[in-house]
């Protein structure tokens, strides 16, 4: 091990700790699609905390979709669909020639490993365990369609994104989202390419448990690299 690599782990800022605790409290189901939340005043008592502060954590909780404000009326737990309908926007083209399709491998190339890196330095246990789950889910559902497959898998990308806590990485992974929803159901269309996914996200997983960001950007690029490979042979 390097000594560049040994990286403490993180102290928690009070948001991440309000965030984890609403997530929680979310996708336990004690905060059922439709509740409402409490007002930001309210959450700032009950936390002991700043508004701002519980204002930030429920902007992270927005841009995960769990929840959704309404003008006038608050705060409410969203609805989660079985398949992300923003995922697969329709007005994007239903097909993608190869050389669009290795745009966005060169795009995920340049940007993914950077992002893995920066998170192990700032990864909860939560937050792991949340990837974990989303693995899980691929790695024990192999037949399932290929949308269902693919959401899980750009749900771990997007949400190691958040977990890098860099907002610009975050940005520009969600700009691409929609076309890299579509390469992601191309390619979880091909059956030996599903295993693929589910061991490259456990070693990034390791990587950070243990806090290693070379461990990491390189297991990152080594995912895209093979994926782009792949993609290479795919006939479109």
């Amino acid at each position: 091990m390097r000594l560049d690599e040994l990286v403490p782990f993180p102290t928690k800022k009070r948001r991440d700790i309000i965030y984890e605790k609403l997530e929680e409290l979310i996708e336990s189901g004690h905060w059922k699609p439709g509740e409402q939340l409490l007002t930001e005043k309210e959450l700032s008592e009950r936390f002991n905390a700043g508004r701002s502060t519980v204002r930030a954590a429920l902007e992270r909780l927005r841009n995960r979709g769990l929840i959704e404000s309404c003008p006038g009326r608050g705060t409410f737990v969203k609805s989660q669909p079985v398949v992300s309908p923003e995922l697969f926007d329709s007005s994007l083209p239903e097909t993608f020639t190869k050389e669009e399709l290795l745009q966005i491998m060169d795009f995920r190339f340049c940007v993914e490993p950077v992002i893995a890196s920066l998170a192990t330095q700032y990864a909860t246990r939560q937050e792991i365990e949340r990837l974990r789950e989303l693995t899980d889910t691929m790695k024990n559902n192999p037949m399932q369609g290929s949308e269902l497959y693919a959401e899980n898998d750009l749900r771990f990308h997007i949400l190691l994104a958040e977990i890098s806590r860099n907002d610009l990485f975050l940005t520009a992974m969600k700009a691409v989202k929609p076309l890299m929803a579509k390469q992601h159901v191309i390619t979880s269309s091909v059956p030996e390419m599903r295993p693929m996914g589910p061991r490259y996200h456990y070693q990034l997983i390791e990587a950070l448990e243990e806090r290693l960001p070379r461990k990491a950007e390189a297991v990152m690029r080594a995912h895209i690299d093979e994926t782009y490979h792949y993609i290479k042979k795919i006939p479109l």
